[in-house]
């Protein structure tokens, strides 16, 4: 008897936390918070982006190293989570790099020298006749 009531009782608790956080929404997905402790340790012993790429190699590296000699759970986990961070760190390089050319196209290597066959053969073109009005 008390277990049926307890499953009857469970879908009303579950139900209760969401509308009480219903702006956060229940299958919005949240960023993981840094830890303080690794913010501090960045910011303690780094001052510039040099050193600072310079650290985060060397983490990244001995986290591999550990996990290769000693492969328990959490070195790989440990090596797993530096990895994916890297890897999400240069996507976000990469996006907001494509979105500084868009907004400033002088720096577009591909406009000034088109690598897309099409495109080449119109600044071939344009090119030889750019010559032609030259000479």
């Amino acid at each position: 008897m008390k277990i049926l009531f307890l499953l009857l009782l469970l879908p009303s608790l579950v139900h209760a936390s969401f509308f009480h956080e219903h702006e956060k929404g229940w299958f919005w997905y949240q960023n993981p918070k840094v830890k303080e402790t690794q913010k501090r340790k960045h910011e303690n012993f780094v001052s510039n982006a040099t050193e600072q790429m310079n650290a985060l190699r060397k983490e990244i590296e001995e986290s591999a190293n550990l996990a290769i000699l000693y492969p328990t759970e959490e070195n790989l986990v440990n090596y797993a989570k530096n990895y994916y961070r890297v890897i999400n760190q240069s996507q976000q390089f990469t996006d907001a790099y494509k979105l500084m050319l868009l907004k400033n196209p002088e720096f577009d290597y591909s406009l000034k020298f088109p690598l897309n066959p099409i495109s080449h053969k119109v600044y071939d073109k344009e090119r030889e006749q750019l010559i032609k009005n030259t000479v």
